[in-house]
Formats: structure tokens, C-alpha cells, sequence
């Protein structure tokens, strides 16, 4: 089953602070169509991303992707304070050219730790540029527009920030100790985002990788908090979202490449997570108007 909430759309910038007191919070598993900066001042928390789960404590700061399915699990009874940095991709792109450093968030991306481990210099700073960012973020029209020399300065602002996140991603240390997932759960995410586009069932997995179906259902429901059935049908919604985006391909093709074998079975799909249409997805989602 999915989640109708896993999809949490944002502007192509935003940045919040949000502080509260843990009672009682379930896993929460969801991805947006933004990269995501967060900076947690106080934390106890641990995070499924890609093949590994960080244990994220005071003055962490981690990077989630684009589209990338995340796993928060709380600890009850603790203090909770985090920035969250979001971004479009397509907002900073031409800026990020024009520094030279087109590539720069693939290969953020790719870093073998998407955590870093702030000294207290490190936190200080990185909470004096978001607490700028969220100023700025702050100055808003009665329509809720920010003025387009505010969000220049805010793009340039975070162009800068990105830059220095990266240059702190090599610096770390790619071995730390982050526990990485379980290896035969490891190997089916792997399959699945690299393999979603063609039929997939548990008894196709069960051959492939020699283990029961039900103990790997049981085993990848455990680790990603989603079965293995939904999260094969996200990744499928997620490339779809992307070829919406970036491509003028017919909805039909886009169905049938990304791994469904029925339109409406896709639409059904595409409507349950997104809460949009394929359609009204791709009106609703041009490129940014000042690429």
C-alpha cells in the first residue's frame, strides 16, 4: 500500500526552522521533488537513505537528493530542533554553470556520506547563512511572491552554501561509521532502481537473489518501513515524475518505459501518490520561469 503523503511537494526555495518535543511520532517515510539541506541542532534520530542509515545527533548535517525515499524514526522523549534547506535543481543551474561548477550537486550526490559531522565554528556558521536565508525567505508579497532581487540574492546565497557543502562532503570521511543497510536488502534496492522499468514480482526476487519471498518482504519492510511491492511502484512514479519534467514524451510512452503495463493501472498510481493527473503534473510543473 502507499502512502498518499510520501510526496511532499515544495517551492523551488524554502527554508524553516522547527523545534519541538518528541512524545510520540511515527516513522515517517517520504521524499520530495526538492534536494534537501538539514541541519540538526538537536537531534537523536536515526534516517534511511539510499543503502544506509545515519544515526543523526546534534549539529549533523545531511543531504537528501531529489526524489530520494527517506526514513525518519524518532526517539521519543528527546528535544528536536532542525533547519530545513529545500531546493529545485532547475533554480540554480545556470548560476551554478556560470561558477563553473555545473556538476557540482551529482556529485554531492554520489559522495560516498551523504552526513557530516559539524564542529561547533562549522554549526555556528551554517545556522547564521540559514537564519539570512530564512530573512529573506520572509519577504513576501500579499500573494506570497518573494521580489526577484531577493530571490537572486537568495539563489546566489545558496549557491554559495552548496559550494562549501561540498567541499565538507570530500573532506569527510567516506568510511565513517554509518551502518549501511542490510545486505540483501541492499542488493533488492539496487535491483529495483536499476531494474524498475521491467516486470518485477517477490517470486522473480525469491529466484534471483535464493531467499524466501516472505523473509525478504519481512526483511525489506523492516529497513525501508515500505514493502517491496510499494516501494517498486514509487521508484516507478518518481521516474515518470522525471520524465514529465524534462521530457515531451507522450504520457503513454513514459507509462510503459518507467515499468507499467496498463495506463490506467499508471494513472491510478501516478494520481495516488502525487494527487495529480500524469497531465496536470507536467502543466504544473514547467521549468523554472527564470532559466
Amino acid at each position: 500500500m502507499i502512502d498518499e503523503k510520501l510526496l511532499c511537494k515544495t517551492p523551488a526555495i524554502d527554508v524553516s526552522f522547527k523545534s519541538i518535543s518528541v512524545e510520540h511520532m511515527e516513522p515517517l517515510e517520504h521524499y520530495h521533488d526538492t534536494c534537501e539541506i538539514a541541519l540538526f541542532v538537536r537531534a537523536d534520530v536515526n534516517v534511511f537513505l539510499k543503502d544506509r542509515q545515519y544515526a543523526i545527533r546534534d549539529g549533523d548535517l545531511l543531504f537528501i537528493d531529489a526524489y530520494e525515499i527517506h526514513k525518519i524514526i524518532y526517539t521519543e522523549g528527546k528535544d528536536y530542533s532542525r533547519y530545513v534547506l529545500n531546493f529545485s535543481k532547475s533554480c540554480l543551474q545556470d548560476i551554478l554553470a556560470l561558477l563553473g561548477v555545473a556538476d557540482i550537486l551529482q556529485s554531492i550526490s554520489r559522495s560516498g556520506t551523504r552526513r557530516i559531522r559539524l564542529n561547533l565554528k562549522q554549526c555556528d556558521r551554517m545556522k547564521d547563512r540559514l537564519d539570512e536565508l530564512i530573512k529573506d525567505n520572509q519577504k513576501k508579497d500579499k500573494a506570497g511572491a518573494i521580489n526577484r532581487s531577493v530571490l537572486a540574492r537568495m539563489r546566489l546565497k545558496l549557491c554559495e552554501l552548496i559550494i562549501d557543502l561540498h567541499s565538507l562532503l570530500q573532506k569527510a570521511d567516506a568510511s565513517c561509521p554509518d551502518n549501511t543497510a542490510d545486505t540483501a536488502v541492499r542488493k533488492v534496492l539496487y535491483y529495483l532502481d536499476t531494474m524498475y522499468m521491467n516486470p518485477i514480482t517477490l517470486e522473480l526476487l525469491e529466484k534471483e537473489f535464493t531467499l524466501s519471498k516472505y523473509h525478504l518482504a519481512h526483511r525489506f519492510k523492516a529497513v525501508t518501513g515500505l514493502t517491496v511491492i510499494g516501494y517498486l511502484q514509487l521508484k516507478r512514479v518518481i521516474e515518470a515524475q522525471k520524465s514529465l519534467r524534462q521530457s515531451t514524451q507522450s504520457i503513454t510512452d513514459i507509462c510503459y518505459d518507467c515499468g507499467f503495463n496498463n495506463v490506467q493501472h499508471f494513472y491510478r498510481v501516478f494520481k495516488k501518490v502525487t494527487r495529480q493527473t500524469p497531465l496536470a503534473y507536467r502543466q504544473t510543473n514547467l521549468p523554472f520561469p527564470e532559466k
